[in-house]
């Protein structure tokens, strides 16, 4: 059978800035902050990928491309610093659909995922707590305090800018640490503000678990744990690495979490990743003891082949995922996907 091409679309962020490497043999490899990474070759004959990226300073009107693929790939993922690019996205994905083709994770589903639309989209589920995103257009640094102080910002609150172009979520969880909003560029821009909720373990330990959908289907990719509130997984080697009960726990997670959250968490994940309505997405979390989940996280910004993001069981765990992506992109592109083995 001839190998179905898929294209896949990454988006130039909005401050222009990409990172340009040297991937050996003369070869120069581009990332952009914003998208969801694939690999260039999902090692499967079926699928042959092309790769496109849209946006920038001046932004070709038209895309070009021989030959014509049979399935699009938008993997332009964060609408609040690729907003530009998405809007690229949404026409050549209607133009894919005139056409004929088919498309993963539509951009008009993925300008939907802004943090503050998914946290009201999210309200309701029974057993998982979403902390509700306030958005304050060109909020200055006077009236923020003055909210402060009148008691309509209580603490602790989390505060980043909704361009996404700053250093992320700051927690300020009293008076003594208002300082930190130095960090913060008031300059006009707008900015996120969401209650902090303390999810700390009994061992003084945060968790991030996280749940992937690909088509109708989950899977686990990390349970990663960190002394600090913001869990990265720079965290793995600085506080997992010879940690023999946190790596049980992980691997315990990676090779059954439908055993281990059970059939009522399990159907809040999917009820959670239905509602966000992408074909691609990850959700992370956090469980609490009264509260059940605690969304941390829910959208197409992520990447589920990272070499930095290596847990045990990594292998299976990706490779997993990676068939399972290979299966979908060939049924959007009308092919029967039988998953080799």
């Amino acid at each position: 059978m001839q190998a179905v091409r898929s294209l896949t679309l990454y988006g130039i962020p909005d401050d222009h800035k990409v990172l340009v490497r040297s991937a050996g043999s003369g070869r120069l490899s581009v990332v952009a902050p914003g998208n969801c990474r694939v690999p260039w070759d999902l090692g499967d004959p079926r699928i042959a990928l092309q790769t496109a990226y849209i946006g920038g300073l001046t932004p070709s009107p038209r895309l070009k491309l021989s030959p014509v693929p049979r399935v699009v790939f938008n993997a332009t993922a964060n609408p609040e610093t690729n907003w530009t690019a998405l809007g690229l996205a949404q026409r050549v994905c209607a133009e894919a659909l005139r056409r004929g083709m088919g498309v993963v994770n539509p951009p008009e589903a993925v300008a939907r995922t802004c943090r503050e639309d998914v946290a009201e989209r999210l309200q309701g589920i029974e057993r998982l707590h979403v902390p509700r995103v306030a958005r304050y257009q060109a909020l200055p640094a006077l009236l923020l305090l003055k909210r402060v102080e009148s008691g309509e910002l209580p603490f602790p609150f989390l505060i980043r800018t909704a361009d996404g172009f700053g250093p992320g979520w700051i927690r300020i969880e009293g008076r003594e640490t208002m300082r930190r909003l130095n960090l913060l560029p008031f300059d006009g821009r707008d900015f996120h503000v969401a209650p902090y909720r303390e999810c700390r373990g009994t061992d003084g330990l945060y968790r991030r678990y996280r749940m992937i959908k690909v088509g109708e289907r989950l899977f686990p990719r990390h349970l990663i744990f960190s002394d600090r509130w913001r869990v990265s997984v720079r965290d793995r080697p600085r506080i997992m690495q010879g940690r023999q009960d946190l790596a049980d726990a992980e691997r315990a997670f990676l090779a059954d979490p439908f055993g281990l959250l059970g059939k009522e968490q399990i159907g809040i994940i999917r009820e959670a990743l239905t509602r966000v309505g992408l074909d691609y997405a990850a959700l992370d979390f956090t469980l609490d003891p009264v509260d059940g989940l605690v969304l941390l996280q829910c959208d197409a910004c992520f990447d589920a082949f990272a070499d930095d993001d290596s847990p045990p069981r990594a292998t299976d765990t990706i490779g997993a995922i990676r068939r399972a992506l290979c299966d979908l992109l060939l049924a959007r592109a009308g092919e029967e996907a039988v998953t080799q083995s």
